[in-house]
């Protein structure tokens, strides 16, 4: 048997990070329009309008002011939430936090904002992701090692080595994680003994891994997801170890910012929403 997902805990940004976020996010929610975005479901589709001074006018066609009303909204839900965070913190009620209260998946206010615009159709990527992510997630790396074994195609058209990992990526998509997967991190393995594949530059010894997926965040930094697909395997163990411990023993990702997954995980679609829900879209 499997055992259950890994949730490293405590991801929640410092203070100080949440000051920069927030700063950042009203200085790009001055450039987007003021509008508010309303769609209706009619029998003939969906019908989407911006509503502004007073006004409405049907927008459906235009698809970047869609995609910027979109966006402002759920930049006006992020600055609430981790508002309220900032607020929670500076009264010493992390507690309540822990506890759940007022922060689970079921009420967090990003998430409703989040399946109230899948409604429309949008491209969610556009909606989540800042410029720079949105391009950083475009721009997909190829891992050309063992180039036979990507034969599933993910919703976004991106060849994966299992239907397990096409499954994880169709759920990204749905939400527009900025993921990219087998990106190369070069990571210092100097303190760790005997690595195969480590290089050598300058004084340190390097090794290029590929984790399943890799997160950007908006301060540069990364959430790693690696997917435990054959843990049934000595080999696969030996491997998976050996990745974990160079990502941890390097900082190149904290220890609260991996994620890792098994097959059982996959089997029930609902933990993948659940992890995205609690464990990236509130660092976005």
């Amino acid at each position: 048997m499997y055992k259950p997902s890994i949730f490293f805990n405590d991801i929640r940004n410092s203070t100080e990070y949440n000051e920069v976020r927030i700063e950042l996010l009203k200085k790009e929610l001055k450039t987007l329009p003021k509008g508010k975005l309303v769609f209706f479901n009619r029998k003939t589709g969906v019908q989407v309008y911006e509503y502004f001074d007073g006004k409405r006018r049907g927008i459906k066609k235009d698809k970047d002011r869609m995609h910027a009303l979109a966006r402002a909204e759920y930049l006006r839900n992020c600055i609430n939430t981790y508002e309220t965070e900032q607020y929670l913190e500076e009264k010493s009620l992390k507690m309540l936090k822990r506890s759940g209260c007022g922060f689970s998946s079921e009420d967090n206010e990003i998430s409703k904002c989040l399946e109230r615009l899948k409604l429309a159709g949008l491209d969610m990527a556009r909606v989540v992701c800042s410029p720079s992510q949105l391009e950083w997630r475009n721009h997909q790396s190829m891992n050309h090692n063992r180039r036979e074994e990507l034969k599933w195609p993910s919703s976004r058209g991106i060849m994966m080595r299992s239907m397990q990992e096409t499954s994880i990526d169709n759920i990204f998509n749905e939400y527009g994680i900025p993921a990219r997967y087998e990106f190369a991190l070069k990571v210092d393995v100097t303190a760790m003994s005997e690595i195969y594949g480590a290089f050598p530059e300058g004084d340190k010894l390097y090794k290029t891994y590929y984790p399943d997926f890799v997160i950007l965040l908006p301060d540069g930094s990364y959430i790693i997801w690696e997917h435990l697909g054959r843990i049934d395997l000595e080999t696969y163990r030996n491997h998976i170890g050996e990745k974990v411990c160079a990502y941890l023993n390097s900082g190149i990702v904290a220890q609260n910012r991996l994620i890792l997954t098994f097959p059982s995980d996959v089997s029930n679609p609902s933990a993948i929403h659940k992890i995205i829900q609690e464990k990236i879209l509130p660092y976005l």
